[in-house]
């Protein structure tokens, strides 16, 4: 197969980059898929990745007869399903995968650093923010209803009554307070645990996010998943006059 002068041309679709690329994130650290990040987090597993999944595989197409490029293990990429049958059925298109991983690889790290607000990223759409200050506000809450509950006892035990009646009606009162204020105690104690198990989760759950958003960001690991949630489509032609190759890559994301 001769090489030939490659022309390069990319074509943009309608959603945020930054949009998709978060719903990648959040995909890998569900729960569901928490076992594939572990496995996917070696390099080695992610090299089997790229050698037997095909990432390209179903979005590569042929210009000239409009069939899927499939993967020839022979010579490390893709050519023409057409082609491959013989017979003349279609020019012998061929591109190397470790070729294609390299370009978009190049494309979109531009991309990201142009268009991309990294901090915006990091946001984890501020539940943990809204979560903690509600917690906050419980407290604060009960707090409040202690302390008033303090001061009617305070009160009560400022005043000499003499009426047995009255006197009754206090020490009925003062119970009544004080059953309400061991809950409140308790209370306190459950939402202030609530809390601080809260914070430490948001905290893991925000290191996992960082830490995959991070990669994703670098484009140190590119699996067949990601390159379906950007890349709609590749067209692959081969002009034999200008004895040149064009690849038309179409991603899913704006400009």
């Amino acid at each position: 197969m001769t090489e030939r002068k490659v022309r390069v041309n990319y074509y943009y679709g309608k959603e945020e980059l930054y949009e998709i690329i978060k719903k990648i994130v959040n995909k890998r650290l569900s729960a569901n898929e928490r076992e594939v990040v572990e496995e996917n987090r070696s390099s080695e597993i992610a090299r089997k990745t790229f050698k037997y999944n095909h990432i390209f595989s179903g979005i590569l197409k042929c210009h000239e007869c409009n069939e899927n490029m499939s993967y020839n293990k022979k010579y490390g990429g893709y050519n023409c399903i057409n082609s491959q049958r013989g017979e003349g059925k279609c020019t012998d298109h061929f591109v190397k995968e470790e070729y294609l991983l390299e370009i978009i690889k190049n494309n979109l790290k531009v991309y990201i650093d142009n268009n991309i607000n990294i901090e915006e990223l990091y946001k984890i759409e501020n539940k943990k923010a809204i979560t903690a200050d509600g917690y906050k506000k419980e407290l604060n809450k009960i707090k409040r209803e202690l302390q008033k509950i303090e001061n009617q006892v305070e009160l009560m035990y400022s005043h000499d009554i003499d009426d047995p009646i009255n006197k009754r009606n206090i020490k009925s009162l003062m119970r009544a307070l004080q059953k309400r204020q061991q809950f409140l105690i308790i209370k306190r104690s459950y939402v202030e645990g609530l809390k601080e198990r809260n914070e430490i989760e948001g905290n893991l759950y925000y290191e996992s996010y960082k830490e995959e958003m991070d990669k994703m960001l670098d484009l140190g690991y590119i699996d067949k998943n990601f390159i379906e949630s950007l890349v709609e489509k590749i067209i692959v032609s081969e002009d034999e006059n200008l004895n040149e190759k064009k690849i038309d890559i179409y991603y899913k994301f704006k400009n």
